[in-house]
């Protein structure tokens, strides 16, 4: 997995902040949106040449005020919606890449997931696609959203098996990739698809031959194998009595 350095953000004053204020836009304020979105954007990038964490501070900032910004925007067009896009597609690799530590990280997770919870009208798609390179670590994300998305975790997880089995990650261990196989199976368990999910790890495994999938496979199979196995059978033996002799 990525290792991370402790942040270390600048204070900078971000101009967009004070143009996309709540209901910052009217009815027809589809062009000028557009065009705050291309210079937030321009902003941002130009900082993040120095300050890749500042930046992906910023990039946040600007997710989180989309919404409250556009709420009053007719966007019948598609151009707004258009713009939105772009500007996530443009930023959120910033912000994916930034060597963040683990603190400030889950700081920006925070602040993104109740963005996604108040966003009307599905503006940050792009963001909820991308939440689990967000958190910097596919496992991780199944781990930290199970609570709030089981099925987001139970997809981040595969994508954290799957990218573990095609080499993929930071000096892995055997306990990473069980980690990865738990907050997986957690997931599966809490949607009650957890008998197709390790059959799908087993489908997967058997295709990357390694160390990786090694572990994967016995560790599927010994749970199969617990689960499939017919109960024991419990024998009761009746006390035998012996006859008494006469002498």
């Amino acid at each position: 997995m990525p290792k991370y350095l402790p942040s270390m953000m600048a204070k900078h004053t971000w101009t967009f902040k004070s143009r996309f204020r709540s209901q910052a836009f009217g009815w027809r304020g589809s062009h000028l949106a557009c065009q705050r979105l291309k210079e937030a954007v321009t902003a941002i990038k130009k900082v993040a040449r120095t300050d890749p964490v500042t930046a992906g501070d910023g990039v946040i900032s600007l997710m989180e005020r989309i919404w409250p910004a556009f709420q009053d925007v007719d966007t019948s067009s598609g151009a707004l919606g258009g713009a939105v896009y772009w500007a996530q597609d443009e930023l959120l690799p910033i912000a994916i890449e930034a060597p963040a530590d683990r603190k400030t990280r889950n700081t920006w997770l925070d602040r993104l997931w109740q963005a996604i919870e108040g966003d009307g009208v599905d503006y940050l798609s792009l963001v909820q696609d991308r939440r689990g390179e967000l958190c910097g670590s596919l496992s991780r994300a199944s781990r930290d959203f199970l609570n709030k998305d089981a099925r987001f975790c139970l997809e981040v997880g595969q994508l954290a098996i799957q990218g573990i089995l095609e080499g993929y990650g930071y000096e892995l261990t055997g306990i990473d990739v069980l980690d990865a196989l738990n907050h997986y199976m957690t997931a599966a368990q809490t949607i009650g698809i957890a008998s197709q999910a390790r059959a799908d790890v087993l489908a997967i495994a058997t295709k990357q031959p390694g160390a990786a999938s090694d572990i994967l496979i016995r560790q599927c199979s010994v749970e199969l194998q617990q689960r499939e196995a017919p109960p024991r059978s419990t024998w009761t033996v009746a006390p035998i009595t012996l006859p008494v002799s006469s002498q």
